[in-house]
């Protein structure tokens, strides 16, 4: 690379159940200095939503694609792709996001010579699979994005906190970024002046008869409009009228300001984007093999800023709805989500990693004192969580 080019940072991520990597990325990447510049590589068939953002992206099919071939020839061919696009790109860095890393592939990554940071997300389950976190060594660091319900989690990266930098939950739009309630009814097609819910369960046998149930029980009420995404629609079956629906828009929580209830799955980035900006919700934990939801879930119904059910088929889901939708209640729920405060993760994590991609010299020294993780850790101000402490570069001060 030439220089007076800009440095490269090399988002990859994995092929995950919807778009949780890929979103903490390139709400990494959209809070990098300008002399930073974003490139992705992702193995999930959600790229067409990274381009759509403006970043450039380049897709590989997961190995569990048709045509992706057995194990050695998908191994063997995407390592030399890897290998190939690091050697072009020269990235100053390199953050994979994703919970099991491809052991066989970091090494055409490390082919850079630049830091290589795992995005390790927290609040696994206490019976997960532990196997991947025994690969944290192959990486220069490991990034830890917050998480809301901290306080809750009993998994298995708990006793590995030290070895990671932690920041602050992390969601891909900033408040002001949002669309005003009158402007994101008129996009959305709502009728103004009416308790709207969104309803954004995603897709799959799982949570098809929670979909069907929360369309059912909320179109039924003459005192409240439904509207349901694309994804959830798909997997509901018959869609009851007067249900309006939502074609497929990322991100959704750009209309969030439209909406007084919504019911959600508690995976992170759901999860993190209605604590961090509203509306008070319920959250309905699926079944993961990694990912804590119940835990999640759980919190926010404790905290009391939202309602919980430990799965799609818990006999409580309706009774939850109908107390989201008692106004004294909402309000209360409400006040409890404006008083939760945490740092911005995703705007840590991308100075932090800047600093790493400094020229080699520089981020060397930086190593000295900075790396491999934090240490001092504080309380994050309503949430009970934990936050970063002054060890590492980008921690607040």
């Amino acid at each position: 690379m030439s220089g007076g080019a800009r440095r490269r940072i090399l988002f990859v991520t994995s092929n995950g159940t919807g778009l949780g990597h890929l979103t903490r990325s390139m709400a990494i990447a959209r809070r990098l200095d300008p002399d930073l510049e974003p490139l992705f590589v992702t193995f999930s068939a959600a790229a067409p939503v990274v381009a759509g953002l403006g970043f450039p992206v380049e897709y590989l099919a997961s190995y569990d694609r048709p045509g992706a071939g057995d194990d050695l020839s998908w191994t063997l061919r995407n390592r030399a792709r890897l290998r190939r696009m690091v050697d072009e790109i020269e990235p100053a860095a390199v953050l994979f996001d994703g919970t099991h890393p491809y052991e066989r592939l970091l090494a055409s990554l490390r082919f850079a010579d630049a830091p290589l940071v795992w995005s390790r997300r927290a609040m696994w389950r206490r019976d997960a699979d532990t196997s991947a976190l025994w690969r944290s060594h192959l990486f220069d660091a490991v990034l830890e994005p917050g998480d809301f319900a901290e306080s809750a989690d009993r998994g298995p990266t708990v006793s590995r906190r030290r070895e990671a930098h932690r920041v602050g939950p992390m969601v891909l739009l900033d408040r002001s970024e949002l669309l005003s309630r009158e402007q994101a009814e008129s996009e959305l097609g709502l009728e103004p002046g009416r308790t709207n819910v969104l309803v954004s369960l995603g897709q799959g046998a799982s949570i098809r008869e929670a979909s069907r149930r929360c369309l059912e029980h909320l179109a039924g009420r003459g005192d409240v409009q439904v509207a349901a995404v694309s994804s959830t629609l798909a997997g509901a079956g018959e869609v009851p009228p007067g249900v309006v629906a939502l074609a497929a828009t990322y991100p959704i929580s750009r209309y969030l300001d439209a909406f007084d209830v919504a019911v959600s799955a508690a995976g992170y980035n759901g999860f993190s984007e209605l604590v961090r900006l509203g509306p008070p919700a319920l959250f309905v934990a699926m079944d993961r093999r990694t990912d804590d939801q119940a835990a999640r879930a759980s919190w926010v119904e404790q905290a009391g800023a939202g309602r919980a059910v430990e799965s799609p088929s818990d006999p409580e889901l309706e009774r939850k709805l109908d107390e989201l939708l008692d106004p004294e209640l909402r309000a209360a729920m409400r006040s409890r989500l404006d008083g939760i405060e945490a740092p911005d993760g995703a705007a840590e994590a991308a100075d932090w990693l800047g600093r790493l991609a400094r020229p080699q010299g520089e981020a060397a020294r930086l190593a000295e004192t900075d790396l491999p993780g934090d240490s001092g850790l504080g309380s994050v101000p309503g949430t009970g969580a934990q936050a970063p402490g002054p060890g590492l570069p980008g921690a607040p001060r």
